[in-house]
């Protein structure tokens, strides 16, 4: 079952840097999320995924970030994740209590595992990339620097089975 989300947007001109960014990928013929012709496509940061959202939590997330948005967001260079084919990311620098929050989130839809896997926050630039499209992708894009930081404006639902981006807060 395709997984339900939970993102954060950004202000216009954040937003606008990372499409500079994918679409200088797309024209050094590299992969990147300008291909992406979905409804869900924007850049953002994932802040939980499920296969269903209980509307306490929605509820709890969206209580969160009426009060914290517009917030604040250091980048912090772009990371590779993976171990092929790869994914490369702005890594994103969230407030700590933040961490904590995603974190507890997460395991309410989890159902209490304490398996999970740290919340690592990122705007995805390109999937699917080969070692050597990595080495590629990173030289387009130091000459497309990214800002130092960023804001997150809006925190939007996907829903995949209706295929609906929903603004939340």
């Amino acid at each position: 079952m395709p997984a339900h989300s939970l993102d954060l947007n950004f202000a216009p001109q954040d937003d606008s840097v990372f499409r500079d960014r994918w679409q200088a990928l797309r024209a050094a013929g590299l992969p990147s999320l300008a291909d992406h012709r979905g409804a869900s496509n924007a850049p953002h940061i994932t802040v939980l995924t499920a296969s269903r959202i209980p509307a306490d939590v929605l509820e709890r997330v969206r209580a969160h970030f009426a009060v914290a948005l517009p917030l604040p967001l250091t980048l912090n260079g772009v990371v590779v994740l993976g171990s092929g084919p790869f994914v490369l990311a702005e890594h994103v620098i969230a407030p700590p209590e933040m961490h904590s929050l995603v974190e507890g989130w997460q395991r309410l839809v989890d159902g209490g595992s304490q398996r999970l896997r740290p919340w690592t926050p990122h705007v995805t630039l390109a999937k699917r990339l080969s070692a050597s499209q990595v080495g590629r992708a990173l030289a387009v894009l130091q000459d497309r620097p990214a800002p130092t930081t960023v804001t997150a404006a809006a925190l939007r639902r996907w829903d995949p089975e209706r295929k609906t981006s929903t603004r939340e807060a």
